[in-house]
């Protein structure tokens, strides 16, 4: 990954591996158990997708507008 929309991508093609598994097979089982992981933006390994994806977006946004609004010199 060499930039944020990198990053970004990889965790939409993540997700979107997991919508198609979750079509394919059904739900993924919890690791060690037979309980399935009702969600299927969280991965195997706990990964809740949804949130991750949610608070890089949110930030990344809050981050540009302000370091614009900073370092704008058109005061």
């Amino acid at each position: 990954l060499d930039s944020p929309e990198g990053l970004l991508l990889a965790m939409f093609n993540t997700l979107g591996r997991y919508v198609e598994q979750r079509l394919q097979t059904g739900p993924a089982m919890e690791p060690g158990t037979t309980m399935p992981i009702p969600q299927v933006y969280v991965t195997t390994t706990g990964i809740d997708l949804q949130q991750l994806i949610q608070k890089f977006l949110l930030m990344g946004v809050a981050y540009s507008q302000g370091a614009d609004d900073y370092l704008d010199d058109d005061v």
